[in-house]
């Protein structure tokens, strides 16, 4: 094989990784809440992970009447949607505590004009 058929053989190698590295990319991005249950077969889903109802996720979500995804049901959406709905998209007011691995350890209120420590 000459030199110039495996530049070319590099190219279409590379080409293809890069595309499979995209679509692993777009599956793994993290989405709002609501984007995610915008799906009625994950809404159902997830509902049914949480034991709640399609439509309270939807209130949580879409913050009907005021209502915000409460502390203690954001590590569960967490875990029920791979990851692709963090806590921190959740409820950004709080401050949230990980492990290396990237595990919800706890979390603390922020306090207003609060900045989180870098």
């Amino acid at each position: 094989m000459g030199l110039q058929s495996s530049s070319a053989l590099a190219a279409v190698a590379l080409a293809l990784c890069l595309t499979v590295l995209l679509d692993v990319s777009s599956m793994l991005r993290v989405m709002t809440l609501i984007e995610f249950i915008s799906d009625q077969g994950r809404r159902r889903a997830l509902a049914e992970a949480l034991d709640t109802s399609p439509d309270y996720l939807w209130q949580m979500a879409s913050g009907w009447r005021g209502r915000r995804v409460p502390l203690g049901r954001c590590p569960p959406i967490e875990a029920a949607t791979g990851g692709a709905v963090l806590c921190e998209e959740m409820r950004p007011d709080v401050i949230w505590e990980r492990d290396a691995r990237g595990g919800v350890l706890g979390y603390r209120v922020r306090l207003p004009g609060q900045r989180e420590a870098a």
